[in-house]
């Protein structure tokens, strides 16, 4: 990953051209996109570290493009400027997981000093993950350590399973361990930056589970006043762990199936 290349998103080109020079002169590498679509397909289609994004464009908003960067890619860090500051922007862009919020005009200085600053705080969290990684390696998994014939094959088939996007799997009794396993696994694999969400089955009723799992619609049950996202939705990209799966109801299990089988989530009362 080129981890010094910058995506700059206003559709004021001119401005745009401004930033681009003020950060090529410091070295990094940086591109334009002049709009809300041009700059998602430029995120899907390249590795960038640092997305600098107007709040307002012309075909969405900057608040929009940080929602489908870190849901996609989480360990790009998204600036958000405008020219029309206010708290509630800012609170609302920190809250969505913007790392930064400019207002307009921008002072070169100090749009430099945050760029090296967030650049400087990546690239420790990459090595920290290579540390790790190296650790991992040779001492054992993700909060496991083991020199036994049983641990290393557990290991061995940890990493054998964790590149791959099949569901997985793991059984065992209370206590051994299952979710630190399932931690493993979402760490080995190339969806480590983004979400690993647990749920623990056992603890939901019956009459919770299908709508905390797969959301809801708005009106689809009484006091459903708002539409809610589930837990595999949330999950997006990342690693969902269902614990106690054996505490659900057939039912639910037959529907959890579907889910698995088509890839596909339908909320409770959608159509």
């Amino acid at each position: 990953m080129i981890k010094d290349r910058i995506l700059v998103v206003d559709d004021d080109l001119a401005h745009a051209e401004v930033i681009q020079t003020v950060l090529q002169r410091s070295g990094y590498t940086v591109e334009i996109a002049d709009h809300f679509q041009a700059a998602v397909d430029r995120v899907r289609a390249r590795d960038f570290a640092i997305v600098i994004t107007d709040l307002m464009l012309g075909d969405g908003s900057g608040l929009d493009l940080l929602r489908d960067i870190n849901q996609r890619t989480p360990e790009v860090g998204v600036f958000v400027m405008t020219g029309y500051a206010s708290a509630e922007t800012a609170v609302t862009a920190m809250e969505e997981g913007a790392v930064s919020y400019i207002i307009k005009p921008i002072d070169a200085r100090e749009l430099r000093a945050r760029v090296e600053r967030q650049l400087a705080a990546q690239h420790l969290l990459t090595d920290n993950d290579e540390l790790h990684q190296a650790l991992d390696q040779r001492f054992g998994l993700e909060g496991m350590i083991g020199n036994s014939p049983g641990m290393k094959q557990l290991f061995s088939r940890i990493k054998q399973a964790a590149p791959s996007s099949a569901a997985v799997l793991i059984s065992g009794e209370s206590g051994t361990g299952k979710e630190l396993v399932a931690h493993s696994l979402h760490q080995l694999s190339n969806r480590s930056r983004r979400k690993f969400v647990a749920v623990n089955c056992a603890a939901l009723s019956q009459s919770l589970i299908e709508s905390e799992l797969f959301g809801y619609v708005k009106g689809a049950f009484t006091g459903a006043q708002d539409s809610k996202v589930g837990k595999f939705e949330y999950a997006d990209g990342g690693t969902l762990f269902l614990d106690e799966i054996g505490e659900m109801s057939l039912e639910t299990q037959a529907k959890l199936l579907r889910v698995l089988e088509s890839k596909e989530v339908m909320p409770v009362g959608g159509n």
